[in-house]
């Protein structure tokens, strides 16, 4: 287990001289210890050298930790202010970034500025860069939780109700809904509440910290498997999370769903890099994959334009640090594990799960991971077909489709589109970065043992599921999420190149021209060597850091559910009669969330999707009218309406429908004789219609 979980997926050098390793074997799996060029003893942590006993280095570690403390310290203390100082009635077109003072983005550039020079300094310590990162964390995604009264999202409250079904039943019925058929992540919730005597909503809001923190250890435990840079793999993380917009970490199953794929890829590479998955090629169809490997190999550096003579010369014999077959066997153990948790949680991720397990046995020749493929892949039929009856209501393949009804919109608040832009230049700004680090890694020798195999295989699976399943229209922002790890470690060798560059004249001329560097003394710590220090994150992760802030919050009026919308909720699943149809006035609200749910049909329309019907209520005199015959046009006798604040702060940013004439729309509900008012609370009202009555 040592060599999984440790730092055991390592090889060493045990050639004399000789040119540095290569790790550019682009699909055949050899990853020799390289990055940092004191990295010499494959721990992946740096090697002794006579300077590392200078006291004074000793004292620079500690000096950095305190900087970053102090740092940090001040930047909390800002926030705190910034929090205290944020007025929600502010909230517009850029979402919560409108309401935020300008202190609170002070304190996340003091987190950012801490980050950063924990980077840059030396030596490295792990512990100040970590503490950077957790409050970072805890500045963008603890932030709703403290000014929101309640979860934030609309679509939490349904996963809500689901654990409250749990709870309340203690079995699953595959007949009511598709979280039914996928109930790892609400049964485990159901039993978490229970046991803590906590109800899910207490703690929901905070799910978020804790799937982002879940996620961030994941994400370094994969990343030890192939960085032996300990500098550089904090460096990835920082880029990851800067660029972790998408807010798919709330109480879902696809934020506890990518935790345990990214563990899981972590283990097949730490088994992977040890020569576990290793077997001999056998038959023609062994050989055929290695001819093909080697062809592809080939093709890939004639396109990024590699010497030919660099491609396999200079390399030094390599000895592994051998993985027991007992180890091994846990790791499948783990692997099979993990992959049922996520494959009966979660309808997308063991697609991805699967693919990128395959993606990297087929670009790595790691022959043995293929039985842990199939036996995950055997699992995942079996469960669709457990829940088949639902599913093929939909279909295994849906090609296209929204993620809701197309909404009559008029004008939205300015910077609506500002968000919506901003997101696609971040996920084009990954692929590029990505791209360049990939064709960067390709034409050095040396560097880490991140192969562009490993990353590519890592970066592209999801993107396959992308043609055969819309997802709702979301699967392009899943396969960003689950690909953003590794896209992040490639824009790290973009900015921060591993190993040396190929020869060249150019080169050669001016490194003779270069003055010799000292044999000893010098200093050895603090801002010293800056050349070899990733400075371009100085530039890259603020500017990305301000985008994610932007997309995170940017649609703040409609993710903002009041305590007026979940109590208008709740008094509706436990005060209407069941099996009564309800209508909701608008988009955006926090539904589903006890255990009757199933007791309830909700209209798949809301009242404000017909243009007719916002047109009319715009008009005085034919408001009331208007909604008699929407109401009376849903085909039955008895009809109940909801208005809530959450609605109206979604007409207001995307420009449905004027406040003032969605305030005159319920006066004029309010008194008409025939439509009876039987919830009225803290702006959140439920209108009862009956047809003929």
């Amino acid at each position: 287990m040592s060599s999984i979980l440790g730092q055991g997926g390592r090889r060493r050098r045990t050639g004399s001289g000789g040119a540095p390793d290569d790790p550019l074997d682009v699909f055949a799996g050899r990853f020799p210890t390289l990055g940092d060029a004191r990295d010499k003893d494959g721990t992946g942590r740096f090697a002794r050298t006579a300077g590392d006993d200078d006291p004074t280095r000793a004292r620079s570690k500690w000096l950095i930790r305190a900087i970053v403390w102090a740092v940090l310290a001040v930047g909390l203390a800002v926030w705190g202010v910034a929090l205290a100082g944020t007025n929600l009635a502010d909230t517009g077109g850029l979402g919560l970034a409108n309401a935020f003072p300008t202190t609170y983005y002070l304190a996340v550039g003091l987190c950012v500025a801490a980050i950063i020079a924990s980077l840059l300094w030396a030596p490295f310590s792990r512990v100040a860069c970590l503490s950077g990162l957790v409050t970072f964390v805890l500045m963008i995604f603890g932030t709703p939780p403290i000014v929101y009264d309640e979860p934030q999202f609309a679509w939490l409250y349904k996963h809500l109700g689901v654990i409250e079904y749990f709870m309340a039943h203690g079995s699953t019925n595959r007949a009511i809904d598709i979280y039914q058929n996928w109930p790892g992540l609400f049964a485990g919730n159901a039993l978490l509440a229970k046991a803590s005597g906590l109800h899910p909503i207490d703690y929901a809001a905070w799910a978020p910290v804790f799937f982002e923190l879940a996620l961030m250890g994941a994400v370094l435990f994969a990343l030890g498997g192939v960085i032996a840079n300990e500098r550089r793999r904090y460096a990835v993380a920082l880029v990851w999370i800067a660029g972790s917009w998408i807010g798919q970490d709330y109480l879902a199953p696809q934020a506890v769903s990518i935790v345990m794929v990214v563990a899981m890829l972590g283990v097949a590479v730490r088994i992977g890099t040890a020569g576990g998955w290793d077997r001999p090629a056998r038959g023609r169809a062994g050989r055929l994959g290695e001819f093909l490997r080697e062809k592809l190999a080939a093709i890939v550096y004639w396109v990024v334009r590699r010497p030919a003579a660099t491609r396999n010369d200079g390399r030094p014999q390599l000895a592994r640090v051998t993985i027991s077959d007992r180890d091994r066997r846990v790791g499948m153990v783990l692997l099979v594990v993990l992959g049922i948790a996520v494959i009966t949680s979660h309808q997308l991720s063991p697609g991805n799960m699967i693919l990128d397990l395959a993606l990297v046995a087929l670009f790595c020749g790691w022959r043995r991971l293929w039985p842990v493929i199939a036996i995950l892949a055997a699992c995942e039929i079996a469960w669709i077909a457990l829940a088949w009856p639902f599913v093929s209501q939909f279909g295994l393949v849906t090609v296209g489709g929204a993620v809701s009804p197309q909404i009559p919109k008029g004008v939205p608040l300015p910077g609506v589109a500002v968000v919506a832009d901003v997101s696609r230049l971040i996920g084009v700004a990954y692929w590029l970065l990505a791209l360049a680090g990939a064709i960067r890694m390709l034409r050095r020798v040396g560097g880490d043992p991140a192969t562009p195999a490993i990353f590519g295989a890592f970066v592209l699976a999801p993107y396959l599921v992308v043609p055969v399943q819309s997802y709702g229209g979301e699967v392009s922002l899943r396969a960003y999420l689950f690909s953003l790890p590794w896209m992040s470690a490639l824009a790290v060798e973009a900015i921060w190149p591993s190993g040396a560059a190929l020869p060249s004249r150019r080169r050669e001329d001016r490194a003779a021209r270069a003055p010799a560097p000292p044999l000893s003394g010098g200093r050895r710590w603090g801002f010293a060597e800056l050349r070899q220090r990733p400075w371009a994150l100085v530039v890259l992760v603020p500017l990305i850091v301000v985008g994610t802030i932007v997309t995170y919050f940017g649609y703040g009026l409609t993710n903002w559910m009041t305590r007026a919308d979940v109590q208008t909720a709740a008094w509706v699943e436990t005060h209407v009669p069941s099996h009564s149809m309800v209508l909701f006035f608008s988009q955006s609200f926090p539904n589903k969330l006890t255990a009757r749910y199933p007791l309830y049909t909700y209209y798949p329309l809301t009242l404000t999707d017909t243009p007719e019907n916002v047109a009319a209520m715009e008009i005085p005199g034919h408001r009331a009218q208007t909604v008699r015959t929407a109401l009376a046009a849903v085909g039955v006798k008895t009809v109940y309406l909801i208005v809530s604040p959450s609605m109206r702060h979604y007409d207001r940013e995307e420009g449905v429908m004027p406040e003032s004439d969605i305030q005159a729309t319920i006066n004029d509900l309010l008194a008409a004789k025939d439509i009876k008012t039987v919830y009225n609370r803290g702006g959140g009202y439920v209108f009862r219609y009956t047809v003929g009555g």
